[in-house]
């Protein structure tokens, strides 16, 4: 076998290694990578040294959270339990041992420059958090428009005017909004990363060295929730503290896995759906995000499937403040509208 290839089947093993490994799982070097790095130079030898150091380094060292965005322990906030932590877990991807990748890690709420054309505006970049994101761009427009405008039916001029302060008010109320309204109207929850670790890694929980420093702040006032969450909007809109996956965990919280399993039908058992190497929001949570609750489809009303089969698929109940286009490429190629 040619060097080339040789190395080129190592390149590949090397990308199969660095998913699996993100996985828990170890995969063992082969006999021609072992010849390879014993047949390597002095110099070759000393970049590997420095590969190795390199790589000792803990995973999540990349991921870490600022220390200015890490909440004092003693704010008054329940610490999670590992019992919670394992069914987010598997509301969200099906099982206890994924966890988020690199680009959920990094997103959070971040607004265009103040005072532009797109002051109004989060940035989101492709991926799997850019659902969410635009589900709260949503109702960040709303509120600018309908809410935080003295005009009646508000102007959009406005939405180029708004200063930095506005555009963290803007946010907060929105985050609020689609909290208060999947708990019902009743009550809400909001997660917040601490100093202190609740709980360490067993055989059936992989940590992920932030959801183990959770702590859950419950809400039975609106007013409160909104007030607290301004005081703490920097969580959620600054760079590195995994702002998207903290608003996630809030608004599952504030539900309650009871009445999310509720929600969810034969058809959809988790909400992350695993494709082409992320993970992607299902339509229940932009659905749980514009609606309150966590149906996997768009059309009115619960549908049986057939007398034979009574199996119920989950829709949409009520008319939602805001509501979305609905746009399927499968669909359009075969002609044929989507029941919305």
């Amino acid at each position: 076998m040619e060097l080339e290839e040789i190395e080129s089947k190592i390149s590949d093993l090397d990308k199969w290694r660095a998913i699996f490994s993100s996985q828990g799982l170890e995969v063992k070097k082969t006999p021609a990578e072992d010849n390879q790095k014993d047949g390597d130079g002095g110099g070759d030898k000393a970049e590997d040294s420095s590969s190795k150091k390199r790589s000792a380094l803990p995973f999540n060292v990349l991921y870490s959270v600022p220390r200015e965005l890490i909440i004092p322990s003693d704010l008054g906030g329940q610490p999670i339990s590992k019992e919670t932590a394992m069914e987010l877990r598997r509301i969200l991807f099906g099982n206890t041992f994924y966890t988020f990748n690199y680009e959920w890690k990094k997103s959070f709420f971040k607004f265009r420059d103040p005072y532009s054309d797109l002051a109004y505006s989060l940035e989101a970049e492709k991926g799997g958090t850019r659902a969410i994101q635009m589900a709260v761009q949503a109702h960040i427009i709303k509120f600018l428009i309908f809410t935080n405008n003295s005009d009646e039916h508000g102007s959009l001029q406005s939405l180029h005017e708004i200063g930095p302060k506005q555009q963290e008010r803007a946010l907060a109320a929105s985050l609020t909004n689609i909290l208060w309204m999947t708990g019902e109207g009743k009550r809400a929850t909001l997660c917040l990363i601490t100093n202190d670790s609740y709980f360490t890694e067993s055989k059936d929980y992989k940590t992920d060295n932030f959801t183990e420093q959770l702590q859950l702040f419950e809400f039975m006032e609106k007013e409160k929730l909104e007030k607290f969450l301004s005081a703490h909007i920097h969580c959620f809109r600054s760079e590195g503290c995994h702002g998207v996956i903290l608003f996630l965990y809030s608004l599952l919280l504030s539900r309650t896995f009871q009445r999310l399993w509720e929600d969810l039908d034969f058809t959809t058992t988790h909400l992350l759906h695993f494709n082409l190497g992320n993970h992607t929001a299902r339509q229940a949570v932009v659905n749980l995000m514009l609606t309150g609750r966590a149906s996997p489809h768009v059309f009115n009303g619960d549908q049986t499937l057939d007398a034979e089969n009574l199996e119920q698929k989950h829709g949409v109940l009520i008319r939602s403040n805001v509501g979305y286009l609905h746009w399927v490429r499968e669909e359009e190629e075969l002609d044929r509208l989507p029941q919305v």
